[in-house]
């Protein structure tokens, strides 16, 4: 295995790593019929844990690297082609090279950035040769593997939180008397109708049969995912091209809702002499999302409380054709499908870069990247009808709201580094590497806010006549670093390596902003000794390395050490009007 990564060559080939580092099978992940590829590296490789903390599909699952590792969080800086990005983005069949940097020694050359370990991804590029064009699809059903034998049988229900309310207070959950109960019975086998019955006081009491969960709950999703590629070129010059489509069903089952996801990649390499060689990377990738809420009183959603809770089996789910809400206006909410959040995002990288060899065994890299976001957030709220137990009151809830959220943001990388190899005597063999990294990144984000909307079905803000919300923010940070690495070996049996890295962070004050980020790391292979012959059809490979880094941590705020004014808007009125005043900074 060749680890010669386009972010910073580590090595020349596993074998004499000194550092931590674990690699993938590309195949192992380019097989698996999912969205993204944090989900195919479950189980892949030791040490790099995938944990999904939410029941959302869309929030993406956390990655840490042999384990946590601050009070503060952290996650591994993922560095794709060079230039740190989401995994979430990538398509799974466009990976060449898949490492982990684990330990300090391997990751001190990220400086401040590297604390919670690096992952290091190459995405294909074209290849000398005749033109290859290669087609997949697959088309999966996703299902949850949690347990879901949640009570639906009424009487059974009905006894349970009875029994569980009569030992914490001595009353009835439920209101149901034994020959309710025996009602409640009859229903769950089917051998009467589910019915209501009208009390002397109006309330009602009812006595129905619903499963809750089957019928907020998809059990299976589709998906399907299309890829392409085409590959081929001379010796002169190289082009790769792929895309990918992938489709998939969110979990809702009361309203249908889709999750899209397209990804475009181009590569084109370009021999310009034999001293010089350009090329250039563009990926261009793109979610679009909606998911179906809403309550009472504003969004919720189907993962809020607001949905799933005082979801009674004995309850119905409509009572002719008119939503039941016993509480909060979830399920009445989700049942008129016109609450809704919608999301788009598309993010476009371009890298340029050039490699010259202006001598033998020197080589010298520049790449300049730019990565535009742009994510565009919509929620829409709208009234909804329903019958409010206990009386069956016609009631209208929900809002009248449209907010829209936009986000654009810039960011900057630049690399210039030198690489020299050398071998004397045969048997010695070194390498050095010098370099120079800069990164800026510019971000501002607009929220407007619009009630009062004249058209239900559609969702824009001229359509208001209520002006709530229109603010915005903005941040940027700036990093700059010069690092290098030595590597020594003698015969392939005795490894050194030196890495370090001088970083300078802006999310610091100016006097503490520069940090040092040294490692040293040793190997050797007794299997390679002579002494090692007798046993070698035993244990064929033996190596022992050790190491020490030291890392830094640039996980905290933008403006830590600044002193910031916030803008706020006070909640009562002065003239007619609300106040706009500024608060005071922190000390």
């Amino acid at each position: 295995y060749h680890q010669d990564l386009h972010s910073f060559p580590t090595r020349r080939s596993s074998d004499l790593l000194t550092g931590a580092v674990g690699q993938i099978n590309t195949s192992d992940i380019s097989t698996r019929p999912v969205p993204d590829i944090v989900n195919s590296l479950q189980g892949l490789i030791p040490g790099l844990n995938i944990q999904q903390n939410s029941g959302d599909p869309r929030n993406a699952p956390e990655i840490n690297i042999r384990g946590f590792n601050s009070i503060n969080g952290g996650s591994p800086l993922v560095l794709i082609d060079g230039i740190e990005g989401d995994l979430n983005r990538l398509n799974p069949s466009d990976i060449e090279n898949f490492s982990i940097l684990k330990d300090a020694a391997s990751a001190s050359i990220y400086g401040a950035r590297g604390a919670f370990g690096v992952i290091l991804i190459t995405t294909k590029r074209g290849t000398a040769g005749k033109t290859s064009v290669d087609y997949s699809n697959n088309i999966g059903w996703t299902t949850p593997t949690t347990r879901t034998d949640y009570i639906s049988d009424p009487y059974l229900y009905a006894k349970t939180i009875d029994d569980a309310i009569f030992g914490y207070n001595g009353t009835s959950y439920s209101g149901y008397d034994e020959d309710d109960y025996e009602i409640a019975r009859k229903v769950a086998n089917g051998e009467i109708e589910p019915y209501k019955e009208l009390l002397p006081n109006g309330n009602y009491k009812f006595f129905d049969k619903t499963n809750w969960y089957d019928y907020l709950f998809r059990k299976w999703q589709p998906s399907i995912n299309h890829n392409i590629s085409i590959s081929g070129g001379t010796d002169k010059i190289k082009g790769y091209l792929s895309g990918r489509y992938y489709k998939t069903k969110t979990i809702e089952n009361v309203v249908d809702a889709n999750f899209n996801k397209f990804n475009l990649k181009a590569n084109v390499i370009f021999q310009a002499t034999k001293w010089l060689e350009i090329s250039n990377n563009i990926q261009f990738s793109q979610a679009d999302d909606i998911i179906y809420g809403g309550y009472k009183s504003g969004w919720g959603g189907m993962w809020s409380t607001t949905t799933w809770y005082y979801l009674f089996a004995f309850h119905p789910i409509s009572i002719d054709g008119i939503p039941f809400d016993n509480w909060q206006g979830g399920p009445a909410a989700l049942a008129a499908g016109n609450n809704w959040q919608k999301s788009h995002s598309e993010q476009l990288i371009n890298t340029l870069s050039a490699k010259l060899t202006p001598l033998k065994d020197l080589d010298i890299i520049f790449e300049y990247s730019k990565r535009i976001t742009n994510d565009a957030n919509s929620t829409r709220l709208n009234q909804f009808q329903s019958l409010l137990a206990p009386k069956l009151t016609l009631t209208t809830g929900g809002l009248n709201r449209l907010t829209e959220y936009r986000n654009r943001n810039y960011y900057n990388v630049l690399n210039l580094y030198g690489t020299y190899s050398k071998t004397f005597l045969n048997d010695h063999n070194l390498k050095l590497m010098l370099g120079f990294n800069q990164e800026d990144y510019e971000a501002d984000n607009v929220i407007s806010e619009q009630g009062d909307l004249l058209i239900p079905a559609l969702e824009n803000l001229s359509l208001g006549t209520n002006i709530l919300r229109a603010t915005g923010s903005a941040s940027l940070w700036a990093l700059r670093g010069y690092f290098g690495r030595f590597n020594y070996d003698y015969k392939n049996k005795y490894l050194l390596e030196f890495n370090a890295r001088y970083d300078g962070s802006s999310r610091f004050p100016e006097n503490s902003r520069w940090g040092f980020f040294p490692s040293v790391s040793l190997g050797w292979y007794p299997s390679r000794e002579n002494f090692w012959t007798p046993i070698a059809d035993i244990i064929n490979t033996l190596k022992l390395r050790a190491s020490y880094g030291k890392l830094g941590n640039q996980t905290v705020g933008l403006y830590t050490f600044s002193q910031t004014l916030g803008i706020s808007q006070s909640t009562w009125l002065a003239n007619s009007a609300k106040l706009t005043y500024a608060t005071v900074p922190d000390p």
